[in-house]
């Protein structure tokens, strides 16, 4: 959605939801077994080697260390564990409201504020849409278009 200020500079939002669910094709084995987890939190950047061997889906969450909306462990991920690391479901919800600053034909710079909030669960019994962690923050972006890099 955007909307013309009496400058003519556009405000654009972008609202965002977000939902995953891992189950099973046979009951009669059990839940999700240990691969294909989502891990939450941070830029969704990270996941390595390991993530691609272990099949596990990175949930950016801004404002959070990376994996650290991750059950069982939550904020000690990382730390020794005799049980499975990863949810499997999750939700997420996010709104974007962007200010261009500095428009060109070779950058752009805009200001924006934004929320984001999250969870991810380790099973379906426990999962509730109303608890999440939540984020605010103001914050300064920039962009350039592909040709202005080969320039």
């Amino acid at each position: 959605m955007e909307v013309k200020s009496q400058t003519d500079a556009v405000w654009s939002s972008k609202p965002k939801l977000h939902f995953g669910y891992i189950g099973t094709y046979n009951n009669k084995i059990g839940g999700p077994g240990p691969f294909e987890r989502f891990l939450m939190g941070g830029a969704g950047l990270t996941g390595g080697f390991n993530s691609f061997v272990l099949g596990q889906d990175i949930i950016g969450l801004r404002g959070y260390p990376d994996n650290h909306v991750t059950p069982p462990l939550y904020d000690r991920y990382g730390s020794p564990s005799t049980g499975i690391q990863g949810g499997i479901v999750y939700n997420k919800f996010g709104m974007e409201l962007r200010y261009p600053v500095v428009t060109s034909q070779t950058a752009t710079v805009y200001s924006f504020v934004f929320t984001e909030a999250g969870n991810n669960w380790n099973n379906y019994q426990d999962f509730n849409p109303l608890i999440y962690t939540a984020l605010q923050a103001l914050a300064q972006g920039f962009s350039c278009p592909l040709s202005a890099l080969l320039a």
